[in-house]
């Protein structure tokens, strides 16, 4: 995928994420959530009791830096979920190390992992 990210708005990043999700995961059928009101995910795949969600966020620039206060109520809500086995974060922006780490301290069961994307590894598929 090559895309000119700075000309997709956010909902169509939404969509360009979830189809990675898809290529990733093509065991599971990923659809996207309402574009409000989404339980701080954009999208998602269910299966038995377990669900994998996906969070997108767009920006105009790759030299923007992802905040954690935009991932970090996507990474509560599955929490408090309880049924969440994988995230997948997805931005065209960049994602500092200590976010990584950061986020590495949720991961306990029933989440397993959470993958952290970046436009780079986006631009190979």
């Amino acid at each position: 995928m090559d895309y000119t990210w700075e000309n997709l708005n956010s909902r169509e990043f939404e969509i360009v994420a979830c189809n990675y999700a898809y290529e990733m995961f093509p065991e599971y059928l990923w659809k996207l959530t309402q574009s409000t009101k989404d339980n701080n995910h954009d999208f998602y795949s269910e299966f038995y009791e377990k669900e994998n969600w996906g969070e997108a966020k767009h920006s105009k620039t790759s030299k923007k830096i992802i905040s954690r206060n935009q991932w970090d109520p996507t990474l509560v809500s599955a929490k408090l979920i309880n049924s969440v086995n994988q995230i997948l974060l997805i931005t065209c922006a960049n994602i500092p190390l200590s976010y990584i780490l950061r986020g590495s301290h949720m991961v306990e069961p029933p989440l397993e992992k959470i993958y952290y994307i970046n436009r780079l590894v986006c631009k190979r598929a």
